[in-house]
């Protein structure tokens, strides 16, 4: 018999509305036209934040430095592993590949693209976020879960230089936010102000999966935000899957915050595109499979095998549901036969917390 496929775990999922963290490394995604041969367009990771520093000296990668510096700073892990991904230029495909090509490190799940250069034609940043987009897609289908989030920051600054007679710097920065999430909707993007988009990534780094992003406040300093956005621009903001530093009334203080965890299918999905659902989904994903690699190449049709892994599935699904993590009533992943030996299906739906949508899942182990 000829399969078409390696052996492993491939997920597709829909979203339908219905009445421990693992160890982890963040991936940098920068853009510099200086070039520095070691590590212009590929993967490299770092031991820590000062081998980090050790590589990237020259003043044109300063921004670059700044950001990843505050930003590990943010989230406590200025001696801990992180990866770097430095593109001179980039496109659809190209943004894609960096993606699908680091998919087989498992401990990258939360990928930050740091505009640096402004593109035209296809190296446009609607395309390269299209470009993660898929490359995301292609990871889930491979069994690995990544979120992206984007800096803007040359686009938006150019936004602020081309606003119209009258316009605020606001008004041209929630429109050209409204337009950069057209055709880009997924649980799997969201984007951060360039303002503090350090402090942000930081704050969504130390977050664990089961955690609000904008519940705590920051560790290291934050003040009040450079633009003063009203309400609707806000909500509008938030609508679009933009995250941002907002001051918050608490105990009687001014405390700043992220505004809420969205990805940029918030407004249509909420299930999909608060990142607290779709982290805690992602997490149940990964403990499952590490439960289907044990059965990749146990024959299907071994008396007992199927049940043994039900029941295997069944306790990680309990464990979420016994953590308060997720609804109990319709979370439930089903084990069957697939259609090949070695293949067996895993359906079924997550109701993470604070949710009353579904996150539907229909998972092949081959």
């Amino acid at each position: 018999m000829t399969y078409g496929k390696l052996p492993g775990v491939y997920f597709t999922e829909s979203v339908s509305r219905i009445t421990t963290p693992t160890a982890k490394a963040p991936l940098f995604i920068v853009e510099s036209t200086t070039a520095l041969a070691t590590v212009d367009d590929q993967l490299v990771s770092y031991i820590n934040l000062d081998a980090f520093k050790a590589v990237f000296t020259a003043e044109a990668f300063e921004p670059i430095v700044t950001f990843i510096s505050n930003a590990l700073t943010e989230a406590g892990l200025q001696n801990a592993k992180f990866y770097v991904y430095k593109a001179t230029a980039g496109t659809t495909s190209s943004f894609s590949s960096i993606l699908v090509d680091s998919s087989n490190v498992d401990e990258i799940e939360d990928v930050f693209y740091l505009e640096g250069v402004t593109g035209t034609g296809q190296s446009t940043l609607e395309n390269k976020v299209k470009g993660l987009k898929a490359g995301a897609a292609t990871c889930y289908l491979n069994g690995v879960n990544r979120i992206c989030y984007v800096i803007p920051e040359k686009t938006i600054e150019a936004a602020i230089s081309a606003k119209t007679e009258g316009q605020t710097d606001e008004a041209a920065i929630v429109a050209k936010f409204s337009t950069l999430t057209t055709g880009v909707d997924s649980g799997r993007i969201s984007y951060i102000m360039p303002d503090d988009g350090d402090i942000i990534a930081g704050r969504v780094i130390d977050s664990d999966y089961n955690e609000e992003v904008g519940y705590y406040a920051f560790n290291t300093a934050a003040s009040t935000p450079t633009y003063n956005f009203n309400y609707s621009q806000m909500v509008t903001l938030q609508d679009s899957g933009v995250m941002f530093i907002r001051g918050e009334r608490l105990r009687g203080s001014v405390v700043y915050r992220v505004n809420l965890g969205v990805s940029t299918s918030f407004a249509t999905n909420s299930a999909d595109g608060l990142l607290v659902c779709r982290r805690i989904a992602d997490e149940i994903l990964r403990q499952v499979k590490d439960v289907l690699d044990a059965y990749i190449k146990t024959p299907n049709d071994i008396d007992g095998g199927l049940v043994q892994l039900q029941v295997d599935v069944d306790n990680v699904v309990d464990k979420f549901v016994d953590a308060g993590e997720v609804f109990g009533e319709d979370t439930e992943l089903i084990v069957e036969e697939g259609a090949n030996d070695y293949e067996f299906n895993v359906t079924g739906t997550i109701r993470p917390v604070r949710s009353t949508i579904a996150i539907n899942v229909n998972t092949t182990i081959a």
